[in-house]
């Protein structure tokens, strides 16, 4: 498009050049064609021969037709039409303002089109995505003793250095190890250091303050809880004939039969002991969520009636009886006159400082 608009507009210059240089002079007759059928006849003016009768003038010769002619409209008169160089003059002078206009024109639709016709292409923004990162949980291992220390303080504590009497720093320190079933053991300790002539440190005392036992990753099964629970049986089996005496003298007392020990109930409920003592679960859902029956299942009994109950934090059988003895549903499970076998398990808490878990099994 702006190609060929450019190619009219040199063409058009290129007339006017030439028309503001002169043209040569023109004589003889030129025939502009036939008439137009499409022409409107009030486009044309043509003198009437009753106008030139009337106007009788002196002059003999005839006189020529006088044409206003538009561009681009031809004689409407069948013969050919005549005009003088003069009148040739003032077709190219009537010509060429016209050009000059129709140049005009197309220089201001170029400029027009240089100015509105251009295509804008905007390009969209660019969209960032930003990849959501992904933290691998770190399955590092714990080591056995793993040491974290704290920044050394100075201190002017005083105490029994064996007769150090010099500057003193403290840095306190925590020891994890892992006890068993994934049971850790966190010791607080705080150490003393002295220093030597040389201005070296040494340690003068080393103090534990305190231990945490985190359950939060424990995990056993059965089979890893039947060891312990079968040391357990020996270890307690004072305690555990004490709870049998102690259970059936409470039958006893409402005329019940006395209930045996069985020595299969007796594994579970050790094995059920154990799993209480050290995951710090007390509760009659194990630390799987399953119910206690499904421990019952584990050790082959499928059938029949079964009871549980717990007790924990005591040190002697009469304790635990009595607590036993003093609550409704578990004073209920001993006193059932369907169930007719007991298993008792004994297992030493996680923190040696809050003594036993005690556990019965009752079935029929």
């Amino acid at each position: 498009m702006k190609s060929r608009i450019a190619a009219a507009a040199a063409v058009i210059l290129m007339l006017l050049s030439l028309a503001s240089c002169g043209l040569p002079k023109i004589t003889g007759d030129f025939d502009f064609g036939k008439k137009d059928t499409t022409a409107e006849p009030s486009s044309l003016t043509r003198e009437s021969e009753s106008e030139a009768e009337t106007e009788k003038t002196a002059q003999t010769e005839k006189t020529a037709k006088s044409e206003s002619v538009r561009p681009g409209v031809t004689e409407t008169d069948a013969s050919p039409a005549k005009t003088t160089a003069g009148g040739i003059s003032e077709i190219i002078e009537t010509a060429t303002t016209a050009l000059r206009t129709t140049s005009e024109k197309i220089t201001s639709d170029i400029t027009k089109y240089s100015r509105t016709s251009r295509t804008t292409t905007t390009r969209p923004p660019r969209t960032t995505t930003t990849r959501a990162s992904t933290t691998k949980a770190s399955t590092t291992a714990k080591p056995s003793t793993t040491k974290a220390s704290t920044t050394a303080k100075p201190s002017t504590t005083s105490g029994n250095f064996g007769g150090y009497t010099g500057r003193v720093v403290t840095e306190n320190k925590t020891y994890t190890s892992d006890l068993k079933y994934g049971v850790d053991l966190h010791r607080h300790v705080t150490i003393y250091y002295g220093f030597n002539s040389e201005g070296k440190k040494y340690v003068l005392k080393e103090e534990e303050t305190g231990r945490t036992y985190d359950r939060s990753t424990y995990s056993a099964t059965y089979s890893q809880l039947l060891p312990a629970a079968q040391k357990n049986r020996q270890t307690y089996a004072a305690y555990i004939s004490e709870v049998l005496r102690l259970t059936n003298q409470m039958r006893a007392e409402k005329g019940l039969r006395p209930l045996q020990l069985s020595e299969k109930l007796c594994t579970q409920a050790n094995v059920r002991a154990e799993e209480v003592a050290w995951s710090g679960k007390h509760s009659h859902y194990r630390p799987n969520l399953k119910s206690y029956t499904s421990i019952f299942k584990e050790n082959g009994i499928t059938t029949g009636l079964a009871g549980e109950n717990l007790g924990w934090y005591y040190s002697s059988a009469a304790d635990v009886c009595a607590a036993w003895k003093a609550s409704q549903t578990h004073y209920e499970n001993i006193m059932n006159p369907d169930f007719k076998y007991i298993g008792i398990g004994v297992a030493a808490e996680a923190d040696p400082t809050k003594n036993l878990c005690w556990v019965q099994h009752f079935t029929d």
